[in-house]
């Protein structure tokens, strides 16, 4: 590390990565440390080991909950617009390469001690325990009429 930098950087957030990035457009030499062994502060995403640690601590794995990688926990869940305006600023930095992209398989909420899952279609919408009868009825018009738009 003998090197000289014009800026340095101690956390490797969302916040920080674009910041890193615009000054690197500009050629600027920039050192981007964090103090975690994991990438990007309260914005990153745990497989299974990683999260077990963070909020168990020396605790033994549970072996039923099975493979690591099949886990991934956003910390600070973020979703972006495909055409959005931080997707536009995420290329021109070209921090893409720090990023994933990936497509939603399910939501989950947890309340009441239990794990729900978010209905994503119009036959869902009419079973969860998550809201009334009546809002159960608009998720599913709203639902349906989502599929005729397609």
């Amino acid at each position: 590390m003998d090197a000289e930098y014009d800026v340095n950087m101690l956390s490797t957030s969302l916040n920080e990565c674009i910041l890193r990035g615009l000054l690197s457009i500009d050629d600027l030499k920039v050192l981007h440390m964090d103090r975690n062994e994991y990438y990007g502060e309260e914005s990153t995403s745990l497989n299974l080991n990683k999260l077990w640690t963070r909020f168990r601590g020396n605790d033994k794995l549970l072996p039923y909950l099975g493979a690591s990688r099949d886990y991934s926990m956003d910390m600070n869940p973020r979703f972006s617009l495909v055409n959005g305006n931080l997707v536009h600023v995420l290329i021109h930095t070209n921090i893409t390469h720090s990023l994933n992209f990936n497509v939603v398989d399910g939501r989950y909420v947890f309340t009441e001690g239990k794990i729900h899952k978010v209905p994503t279609n119009n036959m869902v919408a009419l079973h969860p325990p998550l809201i009334g009868l009546f809002a159960q009825r608009r998720a599913h018009n709203f639902f349906h009429l989502c599929a005729k738009l397609q």
